[in-house]
């Protein structure tokens, strides 16, 4: 089942795409998949599959607290 189904069912909503923000831009597909799976692994997040990578939680802990650092947090553009 779809995740965005998942959530719409569990808590009778659907997201706020109007309040959506990148959290990371202009990251390479392998770091992006990374971080993604850090942030899977440390936030309740829509997802309901581990993704591509299995991070544990210390190691996405460490991964996003670097990344956070390192990274400006930008609105997509429109």
């Amino acid at each position: 089942m779809n995740s965005l189904v998942i959530h719409a069912q569990k808590y009778d909503h659907l997201p706020s795409w109007d309040r959506t923000r990148a959290l990371h831009t202009g990251f390479n597909k392998r770091k992006k998949k990374l971080v993604e799976a850090a942030y899977i692994a440390t936030k309740e997040v829509t997802n309901h599959r581990d993704g591509f990578v299995n991070l544990s939680r210390a190691a996405a802990s460490l991964g996003i607290a670097s990344q956070s650092a390192h990274s400006p947090t930008r609105r997509p553009a429109r």
